[in-house]
């Protein structure tokens, strides 16, 4: 990648995460939801053989866990 986008790349991103705990005695629940989004850029070179300029991504995550507390 380096030698492919000579003349720079760049990158750039936003990651977001909201959860919440419920405690009932010993036992633990959690629950949480996350975004994550990014996008770069690259500059090839005139004679590159590949011409992609940039990309970007978008991921949505949710975890639930359950667990025991002593």
């Amino acid at each position: 990648m380096e030698q492919r986008y000579q003349l720079g790349t760049s990158v750039n991103g936003v990651h977001g995460a909201l959860g919440t705990v419920l405690h009932l005695g010993h036992f633990e629940a959690r629950l949480e939801g996350g975004l994550t989004l990014y996008s770069w850029t690259f500059k090839p070179a005139a004679d590159a053989a590949a011409k992609a300029k940039g990309g970007s991504d978008f991921i949505r995550n949710v975890t639930l866990g359950f667990g025991y507390v002593y």
